[in-house]
């Protein structure tokens, strides 16, 4: 089992292998974990997420056949548990800028950048179909952190045309990403706008 590419451990997982799921796990295990420690910094709640995570795997075992990234996916999987886990505490953030500066934090590892260019490429195609005004007030608050009321300023337009512009293009990109990029579409969201 040592020597099968991962392609092939997977089929024999899609087919009920236990042998090739425990390979699967010990191969992975540490990555995930350290994945989800760096996030919650509890080990202990870092040790029952990874539980959780490969007993969704097992039991969603047919799947992963076909899946040529499993680093991207378990790091999509981690991702809403840890969400979830904030969920369940009933954590309460501090408006939209708390979570925008933690999810800044979060270090990307190499894996993570195929699922951030992939996002990126659905934000900017969405944004380039956006109408004209909309787009701009989009862009300068995203691309160059402009406030509402800056870009009512820079556009000469109502502080409240702009609002209703930024949420426009918010509810556009939210109905795109949630068809392709459910676990996502959070993070997509909080990043894209700036008060």
């Amino acid at each position: 089992m040592e020597k099968l590419s991962l392609s092939d451990l997977l089929l024999f997982i899609k087919a009920g292998d236990a042998e090739a799921f425990r390979e699967l796990y010990h191969r992975y295990k540490e990555k995930t974990y350290w994945m989800i420690y760096r996030r919650l910094g509890n080990e202990e709640e870092a040790k029952d997420m990874v539980q959780e995570i490969f007993l969704s795997l097992w039991t969603g075992r047919e799947r992963l056949a076909g899946l040529d990234v499993l680093d991207a996916y378990l790091y999509g999987m981690a991702r809403n548990k840890i969400i979830s886990l904030y969920r369940k505490k009933d954590t309460q953030f501090k408006g939209d800028h708390y979570l925008y500066s933690s999810l800044e934090q979060l270090d990307v590892a190499a894996d993570d950048h195929l699922i951030t260019r992939e996002l990126n490429d659905q934000v900017e195609e969405v944004v380039a179909r956006l109408p004209a005004t909309m787009r701009a007030c989009f862009q300068l608050n995203k691309n160059e952190g402009k406030k509402v009321q800056d870009i009512a300023a820079l556009l000469n337009l109502s502080e409240q045309t702009v609002r209703n512009n930024l949420s426009e293009a918010l509810r556009r990109l939210r109905i795109s990403l949630q068809g392709n990029y459910p676990e996502l579409l959070l993070l997509a969201v909080v990043i894209m706008v700036k008060d």
